[in-house]
């Protein structure tokens, strides 16, 4: 059986950044699919390359946090023409699986379904366009109208649709009532994530003695609203805590500045860096930090940093409400406050401080929880289930 997969942001180990698409491609290919991708990259020619069995052709099309939102919609109307363009070229596949975001990958499977019959699973990561309407970035009625109904069409045109969380499932049967639905969190590497000891090298490239530490790994973006992280810091400057922060984005040189305004010692600034980066960095971490800015539709999301976190057993905290927070409540696993409310962080995370028995408790519950709900092998059956209840297979290719 073949796979065409459309995803403008495949990324693979090496490159870091968010990388459920090659795992997931790659479990298609090891079950007998034949997968193909069409992806983007920043370079000027299209590129094909096979990697691990999944054939990729990347497409010339410029991307980084850092675009405006104009920028970026030219951008995704770019990817979408090339992508169709290219899926001519492709030997018609027996399945289209698209992946979310932007939504104009929904151009491709629409264009795709009408013009070669071909049926898509539509996979949805974030709410668009309900998130840049919440923020205030699309305000046009007129818009927002056009929008909201053309995600409307991407969703009633799927023969199924994957939620990546519970959240998102239950906004999309409000809008495609009776659509098969599955949720396919992230996904948490439980063989290259492992809680392990803090290594004496690693402690002494970071700066680490015997500080409380809280890593942040993500993009520094306006849906991300660092300030929170920040003013966090700003109230537990008189206690053995160290944050670490990587990544880059819009909102890097504003936090930075606030750092520098404050004049927080116990705040550290490291450079975007791959896995296994961000797995030096979770070795010296007792606690991972998440943050969205207090936007309903923005806290259903799926990040990455969550599942990378569970998997090395660690503290998680988070500063929004949302299936998250019910998540590691009702596991154990972690704590959230308010971000208005900054002494109530201190509090909660003194909690940890003072009893690092019950520090030890929680992370050990993040690690279980990966293990139990979000492990690749979990999450690569569910899908392929799924793809084959959707055109009604009943066994492997």
């Amino acid at each position: 059986m073949k796979v065409l997969y459309i995803h403008q942001y495949f990324r693979t180990p090496d490159e870091g950044g968010a990388i459920r698409s090659y795992y997931l491609t790659r479990e298609l290919v090891k079950k007998g699919f034949e997968v193909e991708v069409i992806s983007a990259h920043n370079e000027n020619q299209v590129e094909i390359k096979n990697i691990e069995g999944v054939r990729v052709h990347y497409l010339p099309v410029y991307y980084h946090n850092s675009l405006s939102f104009s920028e970026r919609i030219r951008s995704y109307l770019k990817f979408a023409f090339l992508a169709i363009v290219r899926s001519y070229s492709i030997k018609k596949p027996d399945l289209c699986y698209v992946m979310t975001t932007p939504l104009t990958t929904g151009l491709v499977a629409l264009c795709i379904k009408w013009t070669r019959r071909v049926p898509y699973i539509f996979e949805v990561g974030d709410l668009w366009p309900l998130v840049p309407v919440e923020m205030g970035i699309i305000r046009n009625k007129v818009l927002k109208t056009l929008l909201f109904r053309f995600e409307k069409l991407c969703y009633a045109g799927a023969r199924g649709i994957v939620a990546l969380s519970p959240a998102i499932a239950e906004y999309i049967e409000s809008k495609v009532p009776g659509k098969p639905i599955e949720t396919i969190t992230n996904i948490a590497d439980c063989t290259y994530f492992v809680p392990e000891k803090k290594s004496d090298e690693t402690r002494q490239k970071f700066g680490i003695k015997s500080e409380l530490v809280i890593s942040y790994a993500g993009t520094l973006g306006m849906a991300n609203q660092m300030e929170y992280l920040v003013e966090a810091a700003r109230a537990v400057a008189n206690l053995p805590v160290k944050f670490l922060i990587i990544g880059e984005g819009a909102q890097k040189e504003k936090i930075t500045a606030m750092v520098g305004e404050y004049g927080l010692r116990n705040v550290t600034f490291l450079p975007q860096c791959d896995r296994k980066g961000i797995r030096e960095v979770l070795n010296v971490s007792d606690a991972i930090y998440i943050s969205f800015v207090n936007i309903p539709s923005i806290n259903t999301g799926s990040p990455n940093k969550l599942f990378d976190g569970l998997a090395s057993g660690k503290l998680i905290i988070v500063n929004f409400e949302g299936w998250i927070k019910n998540l590691i409540y009702t596991n154990d696993a972690g704590f959230a406050y308010s971000p208005e409310n900054t002494v109530s962080f201190n509090e909660k995370l003194s909690l940890f401080l003072d009893n690092k028995e019950i520090l030890k408790s929680f992370q050990k519950n993040a690690r279980q929880l990966a293990e139990n709900s979000f492990s690749l092998d979990r999450l690569s059956e569910k899908q392929e289930g799924f793809i084959l209840d959707i055109l009604n297979i009943t066994h492997r290719p």
